[in-house]
């Protein structure tokens, strides 16, 4: 709780105590905002403009709000698989994050290609919904990218 005295009470630095604190408010103050749990196995499917695809993400949330996991994601276009790490910060609304798969992450013949995003997502109940941007070093720029996931 927060008191708020009236600057009336203070003159040369002494407080008048005949008012026994009379002029003074008490008022609760609002809790700051909570960041959610996103630990857990999140699924499901994004586009952008290298393709369609699925991710995987599994979320460990440390202090602080840092996350932290690795993540698969699958191109429905070639159907091959990368494999790499995804890290962030949980905000109260979702999480800022960085997904990199690094060159030896996809599955050959792109296993000397490397990717990676940024982006933001919102958490809505059950469900992470982000948008992302980035570069491939054997697609050059991606963006317009939009994936839905749900907690598995």
């Amino acid at each position: 709780m927060r008191t708020t005295c009236s600057k009336a009470l203070v003159w040369l630095g002494l407080v008048v105590p005949a008012l026994g604190g009379a002029a003074c408010s008490h008022s609760p103050v609002a809790p700051g905002p909570t960041t959610p749990d996103l630990t857990g196995t999140w699924a499901g499917s994004a586009s952008d403009t290298s393709g369609f695809g699925d991710f995987v993400w599994r979320l460990q949330q440390g202090s602080g709000g840092a996350v932290s996991g690795v993540v698969e994601i699958t191109d429905r276009g070639v159907s091959i698989t990368g494999r790499g790490t995804i890290s962030g910060t949980v905000t109260p609304s979702g999480m800022q994050f960085t997904l990199v798969v690094p060159s030896g992450g996809f599955d050959a013949p792109y296993d000397n290609c490397s990717s990676t995003v940024t982006g933001d997502a919102t958490l809505a109940t059950g469900s992470l919904t982000a948008t992302y941007s980035g570069t491939s070093t054997c697609g050059g720029k991606i963006y317009s990218g939009q994936v839905t996931l749900r907690r598995l």
